[in-house]
């Protein structure tokens, strides 16, 4: 599978040495997702942030992201933890698709713009919990960089003149396993614009006592593109494995592991 990403014409030098790094990650992933579609869609995905271009490989129907009916199954006591939560948007398909039959919502949303929407409707939604945090593998304090309600993220390295810059802000970062609320987490959601491996990391005592449905975004680094279907591997939890794609560029990839 490996060898037919790489041909003339690749663009990404990074991306392919990276891949060809960890070519046997790759082949491992590969042959532990669970259907011709994964299958299918991980090479396109891997192929695509090679070549640094469209495609026209979308899979899904962007409604059913994050829910997809085929691999996850809801039930009526789900513990919903939803990182990245943004506006509410995600939150609102989830009970409309539940048909508002749920235990508990726990959202977390870092851009306080975004937080105040949320803020809102949690008024009008039962058994809501909000965070205005970012998640990360320890609590602590760090830059987040405000630019469009979509992109907003945490910045993950150290950098000297964020200061200087008014898109800069100082976040309060947390672990999962630190969030009383998220104990019984049954379901659990990621967003979080290439933060998602240090936030799994820091949910990592919280998913070995529950085992919840995951849904994790990948597309936000090519490295996630391994690095965290690899970090579920070694969980060593019987996680089922699947991807899908919901765009006709290299964005909203999502690994689900049931």
């Amino acid at each position: 599978m490996f060898n037919i990403l790489f041909r003339k014409n690749n663009l990404d030098k990074k991306a392919i040495k990276f891949f060809k790094k960890n070519e046997e990650k790759i082949n491992k992933i590969f042959s532990l997702l669970q259907d011709k579609k994964s299958k299918k869609t991980y090479k396109k995905i891997l192929k695509l942030h090679c070549f640094k271009g469209n495609t026209n490989i979308c899979n899904s129907y962007v409604n059913t992201q994050y829910f997809p009916r085929n691999i996850i199954k809801l039930s009526n006591n789900e513990t919903f933890v939803d990182c990245g939560a943004c506006n509410g948007d995600t939150v609102l398909k989830f009970i409309k698709k539940n048909k508002n039959k749920y235990k508990k919502i726990i959202a977390f949303e870092a851009n306080f713009n975004n937080f105040k929407i949320l803020e809102k409707w949690k008024k009008r939604i039962d058994n809501m919990s909000t965070f205005n945090l970012a998640l990360c593998n320890k609590k602590s304090k760090s830059y987040f960089l405000l630019k469009t309600n979509l992109t907003s993220k945490l910045i993950l390295k150290n950098k000297k003149n964020f200061k200087k810059n008014k898109n800069y802000v100082i976040v309060q970062t947390e672990k999962i396993d630190n969030i009383k609320d998220c104990a019984n987490m049954t379901l659990l959601k990621m967003d979080i614009e290439g933060a998602e491996l240090k936030a799994l990391i820091g949910s990592k005592n919280t998913i070995r006592k529950n085992k919840p449905k995951m849904a994790i975004s990948i597309y936000h680094s090519y490295k996630d593109l391994i690095n965290i279907a690899w970090w579920i591997i070694n969980l060593n939890m019987n996680y089922k494995l699947y991807i899908r794609h919901y765009s006709k560029d290299y964005r909203e990839t999502i690994l689900y592991a049931i």
